[in-house]
């Protein structure tokens, strides 16, 4: 899996080499920053336990970014994006052993923290001699999240690792209106999956053989995140 994302991170700065050579015409301010704020979904191992019983609104949690950017020309970019905010997620599935000491049932929420950075390439999909106000851009990027301040799911056997660091990647979507030629307003929606540390929680087959009725969850930690924001561009 490291393999995986070096390979990947050399891949992304060799591309962001290229952009800068690729002599397009720099636009008027190249460089940016922005704010953004919105609402986090978590999809972590055994959420759906969260519809199960009734709360799947707790998946939903704030967040918030901050950006500095910077356009090789009128189609290609790159950002450096920092994110924090609310996680949660669930311990387990109902089938395991053992109830919740507190709600006597097999469910076992618990919330934590992230602080997450991501190196993002940005692509303009505007046609040739678009000139609206609208700028829409896809983007993918790699990054590091780290996870700490974990609750105590009190579950009957399973453990939560507490801090965690997990690479993660992501695809994503910005569309910025401008507001002038410094100023734009803009919506960013993207889709992030972190190895699996990242919630804490690690089942393994050991756990399995041990339980009889363990789970070894889904490879990647998964997330939606959906927020606005303001840029300044210099």
């Amino acid at each position: 899996m490291k393999t995986f994302f070096t390979s990947f991170a050399v891949l992304m700065l060799s591309v962001s080499a290229l952009f800068a050579q690729v002599g397009e015409q720099k636009p008027e301010h190249p460089i940016y920053i922005s704010v953004q704020g919105g609402m986090l979904f978590s999809a972590n191992e055994n959420t759906f336990s969260y519809s199960d019983n009734g709360v799947f609104k707790d998946l939903f949690t704030p967040q918030g970014s901050f950006s500095i950017g910077y356009d090789f020309g009128t189609r290609a970019g790159a950002r450096l994006n920092v994110n924090y905010g609310k996680n949660v997620s669930g311990a387990n599935v109902k089938q395991t052993s053992g109830n919740h000491p507190e709600t006597g049932k097999h469910f076992f929420p618990y919330d934590f923290k992230n602080a997450s950075a991501f190196l993002d390439l940005t692509w303009n999909i505007a046609a040739e001699g678009y000139e609206g106000p609208l700028v829409p851009k896809v983007y993918a990027g790699i990054g590091l999240g780290h996870t700490f301040g974990f609750s105590n799911p009190k579950h009957p056997w399973q453990g939560i690792s507490d801090p965690n660091n997990a690479f993660g990647f992501r695809i994503g979507f910005l569309g910025e209106v401008m507001l002038g030629n410094s100023f734009g307003a803009f919506i960013d929606l993207s889709a992030e999956a972190y190895t699996d540390q990242f919630n804490g929680l690690r089942p393994s087959k050991a756990e399995q053989e041990r339980h009889g009725r363990g789970y070894l969850g889904f490879p990647f930690d998964l997330r939606g995140l959906a927020s606005f924001g303001l840029a300044v561009h210099f």
